[in-house]
């Protein structure tokens, strides 16, 4: 007769701290909603959850490698940039972002054109990766930005135009040319919509614990 092992037990008994991992900061419903699912999640268990927020999945990532995280939450775009770690669980679509638009000062604009300055958040790869996309094939100038500041940028005519996800925020939009962006003409957005969980390569201790403790269907109905 097998035995189950109770892996987020034996974590509690061996390591006797929190499982810690590293979420995107919450600037949406979206995220708030994965946030709270996960916690709900875990305390069903015998082992404690504790999250640290940190902007850029390159700091999470990093986190991993210094050990001052467990595990993390990436898009599925951002982990496929990172061969140290590994992929424990999928979310699923549309689980880490969505309703990406692209944002023009100019509310009569069409769309990207040569000699605009568009901006870009290079210490966010989902954001630098969308902005370069939509960019393809345009001369354009490349302006480097805080992500938190570009709807700002875009109103005050700073930029000419950036890559933002409005699903919270729409109605604070006013005066400005708000263009949806769609996975039919972009599919590239396909992967910055997939929340998933990593760990650091080989920690097989910590995926165990998550894959007992993640039911991916009820988080994505929460």
């Amino acid at each position: 007769m097998s035995i189950a092992i109770e892996y987020p037990l034996l974590w509690s008994l061996a390591m006797r701290r929190p499982l810690v991992g590293a979420l995107p900061l919450i600037y949406s419903r979206r995220l708030a909603g994965l946030a709270t699912g996960l916690r709900t999640q875990f305390d069903r268990l015998p082992v404690d959850l504790e999250l640290r927020f940190i902007r850029g999945s390159g700091q999470r990532v990093q986190m991993l490698m210094m050990q001052q995280c467990d595990w993390a939450l990436l898009s599925r775009h951002a982990a496929l940039l990172s061969p140290e770690i590994d992929v424990v669980a999928e979310l699923g679509d549309e689980t880490y972002m969505a309703h990406y638009v692209l944002l023009l000062h100019n509310a009569s604009g069409s769309g990207i054109h040569d000699g605009m300055q568009i901006g870009i958040d290079p210490s966010l790869s989902d954001h630098a990766f969308i902005v370069r996309a939509i960019c393809r094939g345009r001369s354009v100038e490349f302006v480097e930005i805080d992500d938190a500041k570009e709807l700002h940028l875009v109103m005050n005519g700073v930029i000419d135009g950036t890559v933002w996800s409005c699903e919270d925020v729409l109605g604070t939009v006013r005066d400005l040319t708000v263009i949806p962006l769609s996975m039919d003409e972009y599919p590239e957005l396909a992967a910055l919509g997939v929340a998933t969980l990593v760990v650091d390569k080989g920690n097989r201790a910590v995926a165990s614990v998550l894959c007992a403790a993640i039911d991916a269907m009820e988080l994505r109905e929460i």
